[in-house]
């Protein structure tokens, strides 16, 4: 299938293009709201700028697909893989992107306001400047090695996360929650805890210069 094909069946009304085979299709700046592409194959496609508001991607192959500037407000990403995926400056408030493989992705200034990653691999993932804030939920989500250096995790939920060797270089975690985390030998230079919950949160060997860490609870042991 190719792009034109899509665009004439989704003319026509068309909104079921699950486990299709779209592998490197070109689909740049295409509106597509509402589809279901759960368990297509869109490895390598071009989907910049493209308006996916609501699409079903559950369990598809997005593996190195291009999605820079694309708008994927409330999408469903459950099982997905975006491993090596371009998601920078990308819109993604509200989805649901729930155990999916992100690992290795560039999601650089992307919009992940109330966004539910819970129990997603994003291992080396770049999320540079990235806004995860708005009630975000990353429940046991595994950022290992991952960058978030100036993100906004503002009242994020990061329960249970694995931030081993992160750089959360001047991060806004203010109000997070980052009880039972994994912060081991993690960056935090200059970034803002302020009122975060580290209770039994791993810091051991975390780097804490210049860190706000006032009215941060459990921090006796530090």
């Amino acid at each position: 299938m190719d792009a034109d094909e899509v665009q004439k069946r989704y003319a026509a009304g068309e909104r079921d293009f699950s486990q299709a085979q779209l592998t490197g299709v070109n689909l740049s700046k295409i509106k597509v709201a509402g589809v279901d592409f759960s368990g297509a194959n869109l490895a390598g496609a071009n989907l910049s700028e493209a308006n996916l508001f609501g699409v079903n991607f559950t369990a598809a192959n997005l593996a190195g697909a291009n999605l820079t500037g694309a708008t994927a407000i409330a999408a469903i990403l459950v099982g997905t893989d975006m491993s090596d995926t371009s998601l920078n400056n990308a819109d993604f408030s509200g989805a649901i992107i729930t155990e999916a493989n992100i690992t290795d992705a560039n999601l650089t200034e992307a919009n992940l306001t109330g966004v539910n990653l819970s129990m997603s691999n994003l291992v080396r993932a770049h999320l540079m400047k990235a806004n995860i804030s708005g009630s975000a939920l990353l429940l046991a989500t595994n950022l290992r090695e991952a960058d978030l250096s100036w993100a906004n995790l503002r009242g994020a939920n990061l329960a249970g996360a694995i931030l081993n060797r992160a750089n959360l270089t001047e991060a806004n975690l203010c109000d997070a929650n980052l009880t039972g985390a994994n912060l081991t030998q993690a960056n935090l230079t200059k970034a803002n805890l302020r009122a975060a919950s580290l209770l039994e949160t791993d810091l051991t060997d975390a780097e804490l210069t210049e860190t706000n860490l006032t009215g941060a609870k459990g921090l006796a042991e530090y």
